[in-house]
């Protein structure tokens, strides 16, 4: 009783391993034209030589590649190269507008209707400093969202404003640099000529909004 490893032709890579009893032939279990060699070597990742010694696969430089039994080939047409890239530069568009979510989600509570919470209290806010210039008296009644938080996100009304004020300053500065950063890399997606360029691009892409906002 023996392994035999059986590699599939033309690529010649590792195919199916078998057991062979002294019952079973090799006629009867190996196809025909389908060359083997003794022992167990891993499928799909090893391949026979043409000098008859196995091998370990090279990386794909890609999904769409195929090995001819000695190297890596591309068998894609022309238009077939097109619609690979232009798939790539719409993947890597999905993967900015996540990256550029992920770091919004920083400064936002990631709950329904947040967005629209924190509008209403930067536009409270303002109506307060407004209000309070001309010498007016504020009342709970006029600034709820204000008053609900004293004592909470600050002692007076007056600091909760602030408070209001600074989160949506923080907030427009911090998105524009993102919304910047994005821009321009899906820019240099639209420009690229190649996967790998975009893959360079996503792969920057990261580092360039944590350097200008700094690490969480």
């Amino acid at each position: 009783m023996s392994l035999i490893t059986i590699f599939e032709p033309p690529s010649n890579i590792a195919w199916r391993v078998i057991n062979l009893t002294p019952s079973m032939t090799l006629e009867s279990n190996v196809p025909n034209g389908y060359p083997w060699v003794e022992g167990e070597y891993d499928l799909g990742t090893t391949y026979l030589s043409d000098e008859g010694e196995v091998l370990l696969l090279p990386i794909s430089p890609g999904d769409w590649a195929r090995w001819d039994g000695n190297q890596w080939v591309d068998p894609r047409s022309q238009d077939e190269k097109v619609d690979y890239l232009l798939e790539a530069k719409s993947q890597a568009k999905l993967s900015v507008r996540s990256i550029r979510a992920e770091f919004r989600h920083r400064f936002i509570t990631d709950i329904l209707g947040q967005e629209l919470q924190y509008m209403a209290k930067y536009e409270e806010a303002k109506a307060f400093v407004d209000l309070t210039a001309r010498g007016s008296i504020p009342t709970p009644d006029d600034f709820p969202m204000i008053y609900s938080e004293v004592g909470i996100a600050a002692t007076t009304p007056e600091q909760v404003v602030q408070v209001f004020l600074n989160l949506n300053y923080i907030w427009r500065v911090s998105s524009s640099v993102v919304d910047r950063i994005c821009f321009e890399s899906q820019d240099q997606i639209d420009n690229s000529s190649s996967v790998e360029e975009i893959d360079i691009v996503i792969g920057e892409l990261l580092g360039k909004i944590t350097t200008q906002l700094g690490a969480p």
